[in-house]
């Protein structure tokens, strides 16, 4: 108990609130590949424990959820509808 208490501790404030800003800044990551292109998700963690993306051979990797394939740019799906 002692290892956590301390007279420091009364000082303390015990009210506190959780901003927008912080919370984005944990979970909103944005990913440069390049000068002229970016990555961003709204939920890195949940993409993350998917495993929706991943890096490899110098490659990032991302896995698309089948109810937005369609929303792709055409000629991304043309070249895997094969």
């Amino acid at each position: 108990m002692n290892a956590i208490y301390s007279e420091e501790s009364k000082q303390i404030d015990t009210e506190f609130s959780l901003s927008k800003q912080a919370i984005k800044e944990d979970y909103n990551k944005t990913i440069y590949v390049s000068p002229d292109t970016k990555i961003y998700t709204e939920n890195y963690v949940r993409l993350s424990k998917r495993q929706g993306i991943e890096y490899q051979d110098g490659k990032i990797i991302l896995t698309v959820d089948e109810s937005f394939i369609k929303q792709l740019p055409s000629e991304l799906r043309v070249e895997n509808e094969n």
